[in-house]
């Protein structure tokens, strides 16, 4: 009884307008550090644990055949590293990387050692300009137990340079009893995340 639009843009700024209080908190933080001769000695991360997901609310308003699921509403978040004269400024990415890294990363950048085992891989050749990262596919899990039908349901994607998959392998007990707007089309979805990284139009 409502309309989508409308209540998605009201969401949407009120998000905007929280990440422009947390970026002038992150400012005020940074000015801080400065004055009190810190910045240099800092390794500064932003970063998140998921995306926006209020793009979710617009399923009653995209067409019939886009797969239900804002994959980059979830998976593609800020990560900002900054670290006078250890991290080069500047810089800019494409290839994906994940949390997992952040560990070896931060020990790496400190001059510890690996733990072992670990899971990722450290981007400081890749922070600093120098050989030895390579680009690797990310993986990505999401799994949950409907109780009343005492089943699992879920989706695993990889993010492998310009390419992405979604798959479904268990299905949502629930499903059926959505719009047909808001139900996934096929249990494997492919992306061209160049050309669509909003994971819009799938290629199958």
């Amino acid at each position: 009884g409502i309309e989508r639009f409308a209540f998605f843009n009201t969401a949407r700024s009120l998000y905007d307008e929280a990440m422009a209080h947390n970026d002038y908190q992150i400012g005020r933080l940074v000015e801080r550090l400065k004055e009190r001769g810190e910045w240099e000695n800092t390794l500064f991360i932003v970063a998140a644990d998921h995306g926006n997901s209020h793009a979710l609310g617009l399923f009653d308003t995209l067409p019939t055949e886009w797969s239900p699921i804002f994959r980059s509403a979830v998976t593609l978040i800020p990560l900002i590293m900054v670290w006078p004269g250890h991290i080069l400024p500047a810089q800019r990415f494409r290839d994906p990387v994940s949390m997992i890294d952040m560990l070896p990363t931060i020990l790496g950048l400190g001059d510890l050692p690996p733990p072992h085992p670990t899971q990722g891989q450290s981007l400081v050749p890749l922070l600093q300009g120098r050989e030895g990262w390579k680009p690797r596919p990310v993986m990505l899990e999401e799994f949950y137990v409907h109780a009343p039908a005492r089943k699992m349901f879920g989706e695993i994607d990889v993010i492998d340079g310009r390419w992405g998959a979604s798959l479904e392998p268990l299905s949502d007990p629930q499903g059926e009893e959505r719009p047909e707007r808001a139900r996934r089309p096929a249990p494997l979805r492919l992306y061209d995340l160049w050309n669509d990284p909003q994971y819009l139009n799938s290629l199958n």
